[in-house]
């Protein structure tokens, strides 16, 4: 697999720069390491894996409404997989598509499924949803 890698575009000051941020996100995601998103980036592995943990946790903000009745973990995993909202989760269980990222995500593991099945059955959901 080859990858087209751009820098981004200058930002001023590399302590708060979404674009190297959304960057070091997306190569990560693509399977490089720490050490090999740096080289590509030009800087050091530390500083490489610093701003992907801030991204992550800047990523992982606060939780929206329509995660209202899960734990917050696993409300994050969800915006982590980019799921916007209750709907898409139903379909995905459905479909099989959250099993199938449950192989390779951790913290989506068999508890959260069950938990995600209990959460879209669950009569508060469903009152609160034909409420809005």
């Amino acid at each position: 697999m080859t990858l087209t890698t751009t820098l981004p575009q200058p930002c001023g000051e590399m302590e708060d720069c979404p674009a190297l941020e959304d960057r070091i996100l997306a190569l990560r995601d693509n399977g490089m390491t720490f050490k090999a998103v740096g080289e590509t980036l030009g800087l050091t592995p530390s500083r490489a894996r610093n701003l992907y943990l801030r991204a992550c946790s800047r990523r992982a903000g606060k939780k929206p409404a329509w995660t209202d009745g899960l734990n917050q973990r696993l409300a994050n995993c969800l915006r982590w997989l980019e799921f916007n909202s209750r709907e898409e989760v139903a379909q995905a269980l459905q479909s099989g598509h959250l099993r199938r990222l449950a192989a390779c995500e951790r913290s989506l593991n068999a508890a959260a499924l069950v938990e995600l099945e209990q959460w879209l059955t669950s009569e508060r959901c469903t009152e609160r949803d034909k409420a809005s």
